[in-house]
């Protein structure tokens, strides 16, 4: 495994500096390969009937049907290619924290490439790990992280060292195991580091100075951006993922979030094709064992311009803050998409997290949290925006929380009915 790390990552140093044209064209050569591969050795595309010889273009791939997470969930063996032994396979799992559990199979090489050469690409990208100290906040519970601790050390160990704990952890045993590890960089989700902040300050601790932070997973509000950036002193890198592809996309030192292009072919509309963009749908191009086409996200984004600051021409992606699941549902019918009230939220003063409950059609609670209750002023201004914003006659009201749970992914946006 470690041979294959090495020749990916340094494959992926090099690939990330290619030429737009050079990009696309590799692309929509691996795209036919798995295409090909899909129809011929995977019960779920063999039976469409599609020849394989008949694919010969990128455009090709609107013959395949959306594919949907549920259609996993309902029947994931009809997903694996012919002679896919799981002995011999690596699997990824959701945490469950948010829905069924769903599970996908790599075989070593996809494995390999996703897991850890794009990540450790990613890093080389933004600073310097060389031995340095990564701390890894896994979605998992305590057991299931213990395992993924003795598979990793094997992975990336000879490049900086790694710790990972579970997020279900005591915040009290996170402070120790900080205070004792002394991490250089850290990866978490936002909601985490923004409950690990208030840890230090209830405790009466020192925020310690972390210089690099990845988050993931959740979406990232400015507000909670300048939050975690000021509190530990560093500069926060997002990313873009999921577990049946690993990482999708991530930022750059200039902010703009590079395709992982070797791993993954991304259908969205260009960035001027609407105001929320549309469904981001991916194609695996590494994974051999489960290969997945046209996988609906359930985001929202577009397609921006591949030339960036930073010299990469690389696809970007420019993700639209909500899904959509998320949009709300007036009583008089109207859908319109959560950011109409979070970024109203995101303006208030003061705010370290918030969660809006949809608790029913004509019903809304904020919950804030912040180190002082706002001002009544601040709570009635909010409230009046929202009023104006959705236009039709529904209760909001606005509360002031200690905090959330962090046991899981944090939701800006819930819809209870």
């Amino acid at each position: 495994m470690r041979a294959a790390i090495i020749r990916h990552t340094l494959r992926s140093l090099k690939s990330q500096w290619w030429p737009a044209a050079q990009v696309a064209s590799w692309q929509e050569q691996q795209l036919i390969r798995m295409m090909r591969h899909a129809v011929t050795a995977v019960p779920f595309y063999r039976q469409l009937g599609i020849d394989a010889a008949a694919l010969v273009s990128a455009a090709d791939l609107a013959r395949f049907p959306i594919l949907h997470k549920r259609d996993i969930q309902a029947d994931p063996d009809a997903f694996l290619a012919a002679g896919a032994d799981r002995k011999c396979l690596r699997s990824s799992r959701t945490s469950g924290t948010t829905g069924e559990p769903t599970v996908t199979w790599f075989d070593e090489e996809s494995w390999a490439l996703t897991k850890y050469a794009l990540k450790i690409r990613r890093i080389l990208a933004v600073t310097s790990p060389w031995f340095r100290r990564l701390l890894i906040v896994n979605e998992q519970l305590p057991e299931a992280t213990n395992r993924y601790r003795k598979e990793r050390a094997f992975g990336t160990g000879f490049l900086y060292s790694e710790h990972i704990v579970s997020l279900y952890d005591d915040m009290a045993l996170h402070r120790q195991t900080i205070r004792e590890f002394r991490p250089d960089m850290v990866y978490a989700f936002p909601s985490f580091l923004l409950e690990l902040i208030r840890s230090y300050e209830q405790a009466g601790e020192a925020i310690p100075a972390i210089g690099t932070l990845f988050t993931s997973s959740e979406t990232l509000t400015p507000a909670a951006r300048r939050e975690i950036e000021t509190s530990f002193q560093g500069r926060l890198f997002d990313l873009y993922g999921s577990t049946e592809f690993k990482e999708v996309a991530w930022q750059c030192r200039e902010g703009r979030y590079h395709l992982n292009f070797e791993s993954v072919y991304l259908e969205a509309p260009r960035c001027d094709a609407s105001e929320h963009g549309g469904p981001l749908l991916l194609s695996g191009l590494a994974n051999r064992a489960m290969p997945l086409l046209r996988y609906d996200t359930g985001d929202l984004g577009s397609l921006g311009e591949s030339t960036c600051p930073c010299g990469r021409h690389t696809p970007q992606l420019i993700l639209t803050r909500g899904r959509v699941d998320d949009m709300l549902q007036l009583p008089s019918g109207r859908r319109l998409f959560s950011d109409t009230l979070t970024s109203l939220v995101d303006a208030l003063p003061g705010v370290q997290q918030y969660r809006i409950l949809h608790e029913r059609p004509a019903r809304f609670v904020v919950q804030l949290v912040s180190r002082e209750r706002p001002s009544v002023e601040i709570v009635e201004g909010c409230r009046r925006r929202m009023l104006q914003a959705l236009s039709e006659p529904v209760e909001i009201l606005v509360e002031h929380v200690p905090g959330f749970d962090c046991a899981g992914k944090h939701q800006a946006f819930v819809r209870l009915w």
